[in-house]
């Protein structure tokens, strides 16, 4: 015998008794399934009628579910009107959902109840599709599809929009500083003189936040290039891509430039950081210089193997000799991250900015020019900027448009329904948000549109980002991607 419990949404209980599944017969195991309502005045639900009464039923063979419904308890207490009813509506409803899952025949499901669980059983046969259970169970349903939206609108958030906010960030950071254009505005470039020697170190230092370098990586496309800055919090990593542990070397330096990014949403910089392949150049660009490293090698950790981002991560008791890049994401991809991908690089050549762009950033096109390969373009997404504007607005219209429907429709209406001249509508939430719309239908849903377009908005710009740094699981969820 197996033992089920399930709350239903008014607070009612049921309790199930499950027969074995048998492997003999595998017909038999969809069994037929015995409801039972004890009695008790609605006051109480009498356990004499409850649990006894189930063993008898099990022992015939049925799976067997006991409803303890919504009562009064004390007299005291206000009426409880059509709720007992919702609840065996309900009950039935649940058992039908989840046939399969309790093993029970969704078409063989029998009431049986005493006194006054005998009122509410028949009650439930004659009344099941009455208006008052009707609607609670359309209100249920509709809040479970609610729920499914706004599921399915933080993926697309987390997914999509949280990386159109960083390349906006993005934009805004490399527009705050003046370095040179590598593309020299679309034009022929050069192919920049790879330099023997000590590559020179920059920046020698920076403040949190600061834009330290640029990082170009041709395997991942043409179209991709990110900021790099400095630090690894979330909050720089969620808006700029990628972060530079303070704790690292700065490119060109002897020891390990360390940089984490995020594998998934947030633009997922480091999405593809599994088809880096043995040899491709991974360049980093400061203000006046180039950096060429050549990956090597990955690795999965813990996040707590700190050793991947020391001077030398090959051995962190010796003194580095190398000049590496490492990089840090999350592992596994689309799941919580419970490790951590390295990527590691070495330093092949370092050049000069002034002098072009290194080779493995230019092609060449029909007639002999030199071109810079990268051609990134802000998309259309980036430009609209923060959505606080795009809610405010969406709100106005939709005020106005109320304002001006409701004087010509909505208030009439009203008073027919206050004399008795036009039948009252049933309870719905969004049938019900659709009638609080004035006007004929067009503009009725008009008006409902520009509002859930601006709830959208508004979980996009400000819900789901609290949610995400707020929500323990939300939390887990967000790919967190430095070493700790």
């Amino acid at each position: 015998m197996q033992c089920y419990t399930h709350t239903l949404p008014g607070g009612a209980s049921l309790v199930g008794y499950l027969r074995e599944e048998t492997t003999e017969m595998p017909a038999f195991n969809p069994r037929p399934a015995m409801l039972i309502l004890p009695g008790g005045g609605y006051a109480y639900c009498s356990s004499r009628e409850a649990d006894p009464v189930a063993m008898q039923f099990l022992q015939a063979g049925y799976n067997v579910f006991i409803l303890y419904y919504t009562c009064r308890g004390q007299e005291s207490q206000p009426a409880l009107r059509w709720q007992p009813l919702i609840d065996a509506a309900g009950a039935i409803l649940h058992l039908r959902r989840n046939a399969a899952k309790l093993r029970l025949d969704p078409f063989k499901i029998a009431v049986c109840g005493f006194s006054a669980g005998g009122h509410l059983a028949a009650s439930t046969a004659i009344l099941w599709d009455a208006e008052p259970v009707r609607q609670a169970l359309g209100i249920c349903a509709e809040l479970l599809i609610t729920a499914a939206v706004i599921c399915a609108l933080y993926i697309v958030w987390q997914m999509w929009w949280t990386g159109v906010e960083a390349e906006r960030a993005q934009n805004e950071t490399t527009q705050s500083v003046d370095w040179s254009d590598p593309s020299n505005n679309g034009g022929t470039v050069t192919i920049a003189k790879a330099q023997e020697g000590d590559a020179p170190v920059q920046p020698k230092d920076a403040k949190y936040g600061d834009l330290i370098a640029q990082i170009y990586i041709p395997r991942f496309g043409s179209q991709w290039h990110r900021n790099i800055v400095e630090g690894t919090t979330l909050e720089q990593l969620n808006r700029h891509g990628l972060g530079h542990y303070d704790t690292t070397q700065m490119p060109g330096q002897v020891g390990n430039f360390a940089v984490a990014g995020h594998r998934n949403g947030y633009g997922q910089p480091l999405g593809d950081v599994d088809k880096l392949q043995e040899g491709d150049p991974i360049i980093v660009r400061t203000k006046d210089y180039w950096y060429v490293y050549r990956y090597t090698q990955h690795k999965i950790v813990l996040p707590t193997d700190v050793y991947v981002i020391a001077p030398n991560p090959e051995d962190s008791t010796a003194n580095p000799t190398k000049r590496m890049i490492t990089l840090t994401t999350c592992e596994p991809k689309y799941s919580t991250p419970t490790q951590r991908w390295i990527s590691y690089g070495e330093l092949a050549y370092w050049a000069k900015v002034s002098d072009g762009v290194p080779k493995e950033l230019a092609t060449t096109d029909s007639s002999g020019a030199v071109k810079f390969s990268t051609t990134e373009t802000p998309s259309i997404a980036s430009r609209i900027g923060s959505l606080d504007k795009v809610v405010f607005g969406a709100l106005v219209v939709w005020l106005v448009l109320f304002i001006a429907a409701a004087v010509a429709w909505r208030w009439p209406v009203l008073r027919e329904i206050r004399a008795g001249e036009r039948r009252r509508p049933d309870a719905s939430i969004y049938g019900g948000l659709l009638r609080l719309q004035p006007g004929v239908a067009p503009i009725r849903w008009l008006l409902l549109a520009l509002l859930l377009f601006a709830a959208a908005a508004a979980l996009f710009q400000w819900g789901f980002p609290w949610a995400a740094a707020n929500i323990p699981f939300l939390q887990q969820m967000s790919n967190f991607v430095a070493v700790s």
